[in-house]
């Protein structure tokens, strides 16, 4: 044992802590002037104009093309916008579509639909050996074609699909 004294008069081991253990747990008052924000004055926040818009197109919003809505399983009732491009379905909340009360779909990627940017045709993915993925009693392979009201079934939950169409 190394017993050590701090320059605050508190004996610590010194074999066991690098500095004084004591000192560390002491609360730190705040500093005013960063609480009120005095200091940030200096700081430009402006953002130029082309690299707001640059910012919004990328990140910007995708086009509402359909909607899963839950029949059957935990969630039924839940309905889910589905976007052009790729909606990832899975129970992660950060998912696209988040089927999070769903146990029996796996928490990352289950599956993906698809929504083709120049036809607006939705397609559905099957997953490669981990789950079946079915879609009107038919099990996904590959890629296949969604069409209004088609069934989409997910381990315990089944979702209908419906097509935005002239609707939205």
């Amino acid at each position: 044992m190394n017993l050590t004294k701090c320059e605050n008069d508190h004996i610590y081991d010194g074999d066991k802590f690098r500095s004084c253990p004591h000192c560390s747990n002491i609360v730190v008052e705040p500093i005013l002037a960063a609480v009120f924000g005095e200091e940030q004055g200096e700081i430009d926040t402006n953002i130029p104009e082309e690299r707001q818009q640059e910012h919004y197109e990328r990140i910007g919003r995708r086009k509402t093309m359909g909607m899963l809505i839950c029949i059957q399983g935990q969630m039924k009732g839940a309905g889910f916008l589905l976007k052009m491009g790729e909606n990832v379905i899975g129970r992660a909340s950060n998912m696209d579509v988040a089927l999070v009360n769903e146990i029996t779909i796996s928490r990352k990627q289950h599956t993906t639909i698809w929504c083709e940017e120049e036809s607006g045709k939705f397609f559905l993915d099957g997953v490669d050996g981990k789950a079946e993925v079915l879609c009107n009693g038919t099990v996904v392979k590959d890629r296949c074609a969604l069409h209004d009201r088609d069934r989409i079934t997910i381990g315990d939950c089944q979702l209908v699909f419906v097509e935005a169409g002239d609707v939205w």
